[in-house]
């Protein structure tokens, strides 16, 4: 009998573990998320300042200058053109 509570004692002790550990995955998952999003957002703004260095001549004008400079002049060649001029 007393290995027979001892061993329900153990199970209830592992289930509170098992619990305690799927919440701290869960919360680290969300964790991770958050950093995925700043990482993310942080090369986006990395990407920005590239560009804008190369245009405004604080640094060579970059290929990746030059292809936003070209796809806003393309997006502006569209609009003239639906205005019909």
């Amino acid at each position: 009998m007393r290995k027979i509570n001892a061993m329900m004692d153990r199970q209830l002790e592992l289930e509170d573990q098992r619990i305690t550990l799927l919440e701290e995955k869960g919360r680290l998952i969300e964790e991770l998320k958050k950093q995925k999003s700043y990482i993310e957002q942080l090369e986006n703004e990395i990407k920005i300042l590239k560009v804008s260095k190369g245009i405004t001549g604080e640094g060579p004008l970059n290929p990746e200058a030059k292809k936003k400079i070209n796809e806003l002049i393309d997006e502006i060649d569209h609009c003239i053109a639906a205005l019909g001029y």
